[in-house]
């Protein structure tokens, strides 16, 4: 009897370890998701995915501009988001995206490190000219 309650309890742990284990995001998943929003003008999951100085230019409009979510669904409506190359060096990762818009595409990088529970979050972003 005491080895069918001990049998249990391991089952119970191992679950509980694997289900922490599959909700952690890898970089190119934190930036699918961002990308996502932005196309759904999902401002709570842009906020979850963006942290310091990409948080801070970007504060005002997520927190007082209640137009943003229509914005960014009609400005990234036709948008195709594509990560083209993913570099890791450390706890410092550089995702480098294309977008396809019918009238043209455009690149950029996504700079992502974590945070202190150990999510990465983008920090920062710059176009590539």
């Amino acid at each position: 009897m005491k080895k069918t309650g001990l049998y249990i309890i391991i089952a119970v742990l191992i679950v509980s370890f694997s289900s922490f284990a599959s909700d952690a995001l890898e970089p190119n998943d934190t930036v699918s998701r961002y990308l996502h929003a932005l196309k759904q003008g999902d401002i709570g999951t842009i906020k979850d995915s963006i942290a310091g100085e990409l948080y801070k230019k970007r504060k005002v409009l997520l927190e007082q501009n209640k137009s943003y979510p229509k914005f960014l669904k009609k400005n990234y409506r036709e948008a195709e988001f594509q990560i083209k190359e993913t570099t890791v060096n450390n706890n410092d990762v550089l995702v480098e995206v294309e977008v396809k818009f019918p009238k043209g595409k455009t690149k950029f990088i996504l700079y992502l490190g974590k945070n202190a529970q150990g999510n990465w979050k983008i920090f920062k972003e710059s176009a590539i000219p």
